[in-house]
């Protein structure tokens, strides 16, 4: 699907609220999923369907969004099976307690300021069964339990242990969370080159930004803190750049071959806000590479060298 028609089928009007993801998303998926491609497609879906269910989306609008929709918006054919261990009834996202497959669905919410009230939802369980839209038999959807209650690890003070603490979901605290524009979403599955990939590395890059305001990363530091192999990393690394979603700066000038680990300065990443990205991918600035002999000596060489080359 393409921008337009994501925001058509899905009835974007700009009001909708934003997606608050648990941090500790990242690691609880790659602590399951033994591909960087697996662990991005069940971040997008996640991501996708805690947007649905806050923003009441699923019999709310034009199309039915059922299984087959979801796949389209993220860029597969709704006959492909190759993630449905991670998100069928009873799969993984179900068996780790992210999600609860379900029939009752949400037909609006309500949000009221006075104290001890906060979000709740009308659901169709509880209306007459002659008020709700036709459902089909096999449909269901995901209930976001971590949007409900999530169960985090602290350190004890006295103990310095970490220790299990249950807290309230994502939709009524957004403590220890990070967000990323729906927009940004819609132009990732727009977009080819992007898709999961790229949604879930610039998602990635954004919680860090947030945290650090700039986030200094080798590639191989890269690599396992998302799970991507090397190559996939990179390739989506560069449409990101290429479409500007990062911006980045070398904290060395040059690439010196034979340069000790110890010596070499890991790039800064910073992530863009929707309104800059490219229409259309954009040559980005390349690293320029100097001997080590050069190096000695003061010299500069003017060979350019890729990205791909570049071990950070």
């Amino acid at each position: 699907m393409n921008f337009a028609e994501i925001k058509s089928v899905l009835e974007i009007n700009g009001k909708e609220s934003q997606v608050f993801l648990p941090n500790e998303i990242f690691d609880d998926l790659l602590d399951y999923l033994k591909s960087g491609t697996q662990v991005a497609y069940a971040y997008n879906y996640l991501y996708l369907t805690q947007f649905l269910y806050r923003n009441c989306k699923y019999f709310n609008i034009k199309a039915l969004i059922d299984v087959k929709m979801i796949k389209q918006v993220l860029g597969y054919s709704e006959s492909n099976r190759t993630m449905n261990f991670i998100t069928k009834k009873g799969g993984l996202l179900d068996n780790i307690g992210y999600t609860e497959s379900t029939k009752d669905f949400p037909l609006g919410w309500d949000f009221k300021k006075a104290e001890g009230e906060a979000l709740s939802f009308s659901m169709a369980s509880d209306m007459p069964k002659e008020m709700l839209p036709p459902i089909p038999k096999m449909f269901f959807l995901k209930k976001p339990l971590k949007a409900f209650e999530r169960t985090i690890l602290k350190q004890d003070k006295e103990t310095n242990e970490l220790v299990e603490e249950h807290i309230q979901g994502t939709f009524y605290d957004v403590s220890n969370t990070h967000s990323v524009d729906f927009d940004v979403f819609m132009y990732c599955m727009a977009n080819e080159e992007l898709g999961t990939v790229g949604f879930y590395l610039y998602s990635w890059l954004k919680h860090n930004n947030d945290i650090f305001g700039g986030y200094d990363v080798s590639y191989e530091k890269l690599c396992a803190e998302t799970g991507l192999a090397r190559t996939t990393m990179i390739q989506y690394l560069n449409a990101l750049k290429a479409y500007f979603l990062v911006r980045f700066k070398f904290n060395q000038e040059y690439f010196v071959i034979g340069m000790t680990e110890g010596e070499r300065m890991a790039t800064t990443y910073y992530t863009n806000d929707y309104f800059c990205f490219n229409d259309e991918p954009e040559p980005f600035k390349k690293m320029m590479v100097m001997t080590n002999a050069d190096y000695l000596q003061g010299k500069t060489s003017e060979i350019v060298v890729t990205m791909e080359q570049l071990p950070f």
